[in-house]
């Protein structure tokens, strides 16, 4: 298994002891899962979830060496993304970009403690 170079641990243990990313070969399942459900809970306006095209395909990268390797990657992806999906909406950034320049006062709710998941549900009634 690929490890993070040791530069980069100490760094991110310095900087952010807690650093997690959406983002397969910085993060094992369990950080993501961590990053996305403390974002939910601060009621982040986004999340972006990174892995570049040749990481999908073995020895793409040193991470992901072979086709088990890839396949343990779909198996994380797959439950990553079905936790997302029960309260995130995925989007391009172009398509972030237009929600967020309509969304009143930027991504900021007007209603104190309205997390998004909550406002995107509201918005979604009030198109019905």
């Amino acid at each position: 298994m690929y490890r993070i170079p040791l530069l980069r641990q100490t760094a991110n243990r310095l900087v952010s002891p807690a650093l997690n990313h959406l983002c397969p070969t910085e993060s094992d399942l369990g950080g993501m899962l961590r990053a996305a459900r403390e974002g939910r809970a601060e009621g982040v306006a986004h999340m972006e979830f990174t892995l570049h095209s040749s990481e999908l395909m073995p020895g793409g990268s040193p991470t992901f060496r072979n086709a088990s390797d890839i396949e343990l990657l779909y198996e994380r992806l797959e439950i990553l993304f079905e936790e997302l999906s029960t309260w995130c909406r995925g989007m391009t950034l172009k398509e972030f970009h237009a929600w967020f320049k309509e969304t009143p006062g930027g991504a900021v709710s007007g209603n104190p403690g309205e997390r998004l998941s909550d406002r995107a549900a509201n918005q979604e009634m009030a198109r019905a």
